[in-house]
């Protein structure tokens, strides 16, 4: 469990907002109840789209879903699923949504209000992770609370792709038994709000780099604003690493902006080709420069190989 921890945040409103994204992801301290699912919700003879588990918890039920798609796209990032994942361009969107048995309802365009004034019947859908290439992608929603019994219709449509609007529809009733063989580990404790902490390099004492040091840890330096998320961002260790991945994995678009300048900085292409195969266009384009800066001509080619035209005009210009 990540902390959501907001600058200025009292202890009780960041435990009241934390219990409350609690209750809309997967718990981390439970062993969930499997159900064998494998229902195609919408395709053709290019794409199709479908269900391939749920996973049943105390709270709601984790839905894995892929994608299939015959020919690689064209697109210009070639980000083909950046649909799925929600980036890219907004006409080119997977729309699934959900409804219950008591007609309440919810969609994966429904934003992520996950304030004090979230209500605890209100039914959502929070991604999590997934990852994708030019053919096929797979992704995860977790639904939250658990379906009523009876039917649980899941709705599905991708307009770009010619996808028209379909309706599944899953037995609540297996679900909420798959739930029942949920298994608690252990209690649920919160996690500490991070400390952050900043430890500059050495340098020779006198001259200018130890000048630009005093100058750029100075202890106003980063209390607001772009100084202090470098500051807190170089300061980070695995623990607090792992924490960022789950909060981006989980929706968080700042988490996610966070990585990717975390990866620049640090020169960290695995971390930016992971998230540029989720299809963020900004991963996949900070990919592409620092590739271009390390002279990496092999992850250039891969991402051009994949339809990125942008690498495919850098690569030329290295190859020349």
């Amino acid at each position: 469990m990540w902390t959501m921890a907001g600058g200025g945040e009292g202890d009780g409103e960041r435990r009241h907002r934390e219990a409350v994204w609690r209750r809309r992801r997967r718990p981390e301290n439970e062993v969930p109840g499997s159900l064998a699912v494998d229902a195609v919700l919408v395709g053709d003879d290019e794409v199709v789209v479908f269900i391939s588990g749920v996973r049943a918890f105390s709270n709601g039920l984790d839905i894995t879903l892929e994608v299939r798609v015959r020919h690689a796209s064209t697109d210009e990032r070639g980000d083909m699923l950046a649909g799925v994942h929600g980036h890219g361009d907004p006409s080119d969107r997977l729309l699934l949504g959900v409804e219950l048995s008591d007609g309440r309802r919810c969609t994966n365009l429904d934003p992520l209000d996950l304030d004090g004034s979230d209500s605890t019947e209100r039914p959502m859908l929070t991604p999590g992770g997934g990852s994708s290439n030019a053919r096929s992608g797979d992704f995860t929603l977790f639904l939250s609370p658990l379906p009523p019994p009876g039917d649980l219709r899941i709705v599905c449509a991708w307009p770009k792709r010619g996808l028209a609007e379909t309706i599944t529809v899953l037995s609540a009733d297996d679900i909420l038994e798959a739930a029942q063989r949920a298994r608690v580990l252990w209690p649920w404790e919160p996690e500490p709000e991070p400390v952050w902490s900043v430890k500059p390099p050495e340098v020779p004492k006198g001259g200018s780099f130890a000048d630009q040091q005093a100058e750029s840890h100075e202890p106003n330096q980063g209390s607001t604003g772009l100084g202090r998320t470098r500051e807190r961002l170089r300061g980070m260790d695995d623990s607090d690493l792992s924490l960022l991945r789950e909060r981006a994995d989980s929706g968080d678009k700042d988490a996610v902006d966070q990585l990717i300048e975390l990866a620049g900085e640090q020169g960290n292409l695995d971390e930016l080709r992971r998230l540029a195969d989720q299809g963020n266009t900004t991963a996949s384009d900070q990919l592409i420069e620092l590739a271009s800066e390390q002279g990496n001509l092999d992850e250039l080619r891969r991402l051009a190989d994949q339809g990125n035209t942008t690498a495919r005009e850098v690569l030329e210009e290295l190859e020349e």
